[in-house]
């Protein structure tokens, strides 16, 4: 799972996510294919709309992916 921090104060959870980059000027969500060893692509977004996304397996943050948006204050 993937829980997305976006610039606006909210955030997103997608759930069949599992890693995340910064391409850019795009932040590129992606899932890991369970029948070949590929990424593939799940979700794009503006990276000025994402402060970064926290990867969450089995309940725990285990990696934090920093997008190109800053928090609104």
């Amino acid at each position: 799972m993937l829980r997305l921090l976006l610039v606006s104060g909210g955030e997103r959870v997608v759930e069949e996510a599992d890693g995340a980059r910064l391409e850019g000027p795009f932040f590129v969500i992606t899932r890991r294919h369970s029948r070949r060893d590929q990424r593939e692509t799940v979700l794009t977004l503006p990276a000025s709309d994402v402060v970064g996304a926290e990867i969450v397996i089995n309940g725990t943050v285990t990696d934090y992916v920093a997008g190109g948006g800053k928090p609104s204050t």
